[in-house]
């Protein structure tokens, strides 16, 4: 789930870098644990389609990454409002129905 408006802790801003005739893209994170402390995560991958690609790979990394160190409960925060649009199904985007199936597998797999 995305959560917008709302400030928890722990908090994970997820973002995605992308241009067109860019060879890679850049995903990043930064997690925001209640003790006030900062973790952060960069990583470069070759490109995707179109920044929505890349800015809901990006999360769906973040997710795995948690879930492998046992963090099951976050909320995610993204500057990108066509990606919660697509992730609550208030628009289309067929080239996203790979992905947001993963999305959706991950994010069953715990408490996101």
């Amino acid at each position: 789930m995305i959560i917008t408006g709302t400030t928890l802790c722990p908090r994970c801003q997820v973002d995605g870098s992308w241009t067109a005739d860019a060879l890679v893209f850049g995903r990043g994170t930064v997690l925001e644990l209640e003790d006030g402390s900062s973790r952060f995560g960069l990583l470069v991958r070759k490109t995707r389609l179109s920044p929505i690609n890349a800015e809901l790979e990006a999360l769906i990394w973040t997710m795995k990454i948690f879930l492998q160190i046992s963090i099951f409960s976050m909320a995610f925060e993204t500057d990108c409002l066509q990606l919660v649009k697509a992730i609550e199904e208030e628009e289309h985007w067929p080239t996203l129905e790979s992905e947001l199936e993963e999305f959706n597998m991950v994010a069953k797999n715990k408490y996101f």
